[in-house]
């Protein structure tokens, strides 16, 4: 829950009212997070590239064949190992693709 939080820090914007203070030049701040400002209100708004489920398929199949984080028996180590490697993977991916 903490970490969530954290991802929700409000963000405060100055914006100028008038009349309420005009002469001290004063401005109301508002609060508002980065979640407010895009909302998804509607499955319609995901933009889904027709692509990517070819691209997660792919990359689920090896990650199976090549099981990067095998016999790791310390979990945070495992979870690292399957990082590394997939963005190995993704790098290796672009590569062959700008050629």
């Amino acid at each position: 829950l903490k970490s969530a939080s954290s991802r929700l820090r409000p963000s405060f914007v100055a914006v100028p009212i008038l009349p309420v203070d005009a002469v001290q030049g004063r401005f109301l701040l508002i609060m508002g997070t980065i979640m407010d400002e895009n909302r998804i209100f509607c499955a319609e708004q995901i933009n889904v590239p027709p692509e990517l489920p070819d691209i997660l398929k792919d990359f689920t199949k090896a990650v199976i064949r090549e099981n990067p984080a095998a016999g790791e028996a310390d979990t945070s180590v495992a979870r690292m190992k399957l990082f590394q490697w997939s963005r190995d993977y993704f790098k290796k991916k672009l590569a062959e693709s700008k050629s």
